[in-house]
């Protein structure tokens, strides 16, 4: 849901239309409205929060987070975050987490890629997804989660696409997703944050930030959980696995390995992109089936895991690379040839 129209409905509910919000707040006529395409100012938002906190009142008090606040926050802790000095953020524009009332798993303790997808499908089953369902499908089931709120936003820091604030004593938990998302990358960025919501909202690391890289602050291992557990959840390793041992692709064949990977984003209805990811994260268990191992007997190994084991394997991505590479270099060699 857009903060406009969340704004919307507040006025609705208060029996305001948004221009008489606007000339009550001395806006120009429009200026709401244009917040769906630009980020608005801090001063503005927080003209918008403080009349609707005089006006607004909710038959669970202090039992529920009213959206607006939490949207609010974070375009503010946005704002203030780009203002700053490099490499700093506000953490305390949003509340942190509480695990009280809420049963998590003890994740620090989980430190191995297959105990980590062991968990991962527990709450596979808890969003009741079938065997083989598209990353919307995901999205949807995330929707329909008791106590959680997802809404987007227009944010402006770069790589930005998704975070998340666990609620205290009851209150909501609120997912904030960046409206540039398209229908194959909000199921995976839906998951990822509330698969934070679920392992790490006791660590006191709240709001947890997802995006192309990391932010100030972050806990490197504890992203590895959501970006790996999301994409388990998303994108079964074993069904993987099946797929690419169905399609037996030509290892020396570069359009046929492209080929597998725009297949592979079409089975499970994410982007090219997350299907490339996907492949490089599971470098050794395919190349494991490709040997003809049985499935059955792969064990799923982390990169740090298979470098302390001195295990060196080729992605298909990397593959793909090296065959367009050489494949420059053939035709660079042509165009030197003399010709006579």
């Amino acid at each position: 849901m857009e903060i406009v129209e969340r704004i919307r409905q507040l006025c609705s509910q208060n029996n305001i239309s948004i221009a008489a919000l606007e000339r009550q707040l001395n806006f120009g006529n429009g200026t709401i409205g244009r917040w769906n395409t630009a980020s608005p100012t801090i001063e503005r938002l927080g003209k918008v929060a403080d009349y609707f906190g005089s006006v607004s009142t909710t038959s669970q008090a202090g039992k529920k987070r009213k959206l607006w606040t939490i949207c609010i926050s974070a375009v503010c802790a946005e704002h203030r975050a780009r203002a700053s000095i490099p490499g700093t953020w506000n953490w305390q524009s949003i509340q942190s987490c509480s695990c009280e009332g809420k049963v998590v798993p003890v994740m620090r303790q989980i430190r191995t890629k297959a105990e980590l997808y062991q968990e991962a499908d527990k709450l596979r089953l808890q969003l009741a997804l079938p065997p083989f369902c598209k990353s919307e499908q995901a999205y949807a089931r995330i929707l329909e989660q008791p106590q959680i709120q997802v809404a987007f936003l227009s944010f402006q820091t770069p790589g930005l696409r998704g975070m998340c604030s666990p609620g205290q004593n009851g209150q909501e938990d609120i997912i904030l997703l960046s409206n540039q998302l398209n229908s194959r990358e909000r199921g995976f960025y839906a998951v990822h944050e509330w698969l934070h919501l679920c392992w790490h909202r006791s660590l006191g690391k709240s709001p947890f930030l997802c995006g192309e890289y990391r932010f100030p602050k972050q806990d490197s291992f504890l992203e590895w959980q959501a970006n790996e557990g999301a994409a388990e959840i998303v994108m079964p390793w074993q069904q993987v696995l099946e797929f690419v041992q169905d399609t037996n692709p030509d290892l020396g064949n570069r359009n046929a390995l492209i080929q597998l990977r725009l297949q592979l984003a079409d089975q499970f209805g994410v982007s090219d992109r997350m299907a490339s990811v996907r492949l490089e994260s599971l470098r050794y268990e395919i190349a494991c089936v490709m040997k003809g191992q049985p499935l059955h007997s792969i064990e799923p190994i982390s990169a740090r895991e298979q470098e302390r084991r001195g295990i060196q394997v080729s992605s298909l991505e990397e593959k793909a690379q090296s065959l367009f590479a050489e494949e420059l270099e053939y035709r660079r060699r042509l165009r030197n040839i003399d010709v006579f």
